[in-house]
């Protein structure tokens, strides 16, 4: 899948799944953090959205990429689909972001974002190491295979921006109050 879909997806995932589980008021900053979760698990590729995020603060300033060396170094250990691509990554996440004690929905919006990007590379046809440091590769559907670009790719990123877009509407009574 590309940036933009991985990104959608954690936030639909994230905003959705929070707003129907928790049975409370929508937040809209569960959209952001699951968008940054479906992000997340590619900081191991040099081609991905989040690890040429721009942080500038004009268009006049330097490009300030400051995931870039991270990024950079994880997929020097790990490679692109090792580590990050796996429970065990979620799960570090998890425990890490507990660590400084946040409102449960903020470890919740950020994993679900995460886990959204896991399955959806599970339906690539090359599939995640879930179980690293297994080497094996998941493929989640032996019969859907989505190609990064491809027709679904694109297909995804609309019906999951509509799907985003329908909860913000749907709830902005809520935001409003």
């Amino acid at each position: 899948m590309t940036g933009k879909t991985h990104l959608v997806a954690g936030a639909a995932a994230a905003g959705w799944g929070l707003w129907l589980l928790t049975g409370t008021a929508f937040q809209p900053w569960w959209i952001a953090l699951g968008a940054l979760g479906g992000l997340l698990p590619d900081l191991d590729a040099s081609e991905s959205t989040i690890q040429n995020l721009d942080f500038r603060t004009s268009r006049y300033s330097p490009h300030i990429r400051l995931l870039k060396l991270p990024g950079l170094l994880i997929n020097a250990i790990f490679g692109h689909r090792g580590l990050l691509h796996s429970l065990l990554a979620l799960v570090l996440l998890i425990l890490a972001t507990a660590l400084v004690r946040p409102p449960i929905e903020i470890i919740a919006a950020v994993g679900v974002g995460y886990l959204s990007h896991l399955v959806l590379d599970g339906l690539n046809p090359s599939g995640v190491p879930l179980f690293y440091p297994a080497k094996k590769r998941i493929k989640l559907s032996p019969w859907l295979k989505l190609k990064t670009g491809g027709l679904v790719d694109h297909l995804l990123f609309v019906i999951l921006s509509l799907a985003t877009v329908g909860l913000i509407t749907l709830t902005i009574p809520q935001i409003t109050k």
